[in-house]
């Protein structure tokens, strides 16, 4: 979260706004809006959230999680530009 604050986010996008609190609910979340409004971080972060509030199995770090979505995000805007 103190990366997300360094960036320089301010305040959460409208699909942000309106998909957070349904996703942290454990809704299900289908969210259409323009490239670039916000809608990747509106799906990791709850997830993250929810990964960070798991016990520890001592086989994945947080660390390690953020790597693999970084790769993987990384070869989907590749694969799907």
């Amino acid at each position: 979260m103190q990366a997300i604050a360094k960036s320089g986010f301010v305040e959460p996008t409208p699909i942000q706004s309106q998909g957070w609190p349904m996703a942290l609910n454990g809704r299900d979340l289908i969210g259409i809006a323009q490239t670039g409004s916000g809608k990747t971080l509106s799906y990791l972060l709850p997830g993250l959230v929810h990964v960070g509030a798991q016990p520890r199995l001592g086989l994945c770090s947080i660390n390690n999680l953020f790597c693999f979505l970084c790769a993987f995000l990384t070869v989907h805007s590749f694969t799907h530009a």
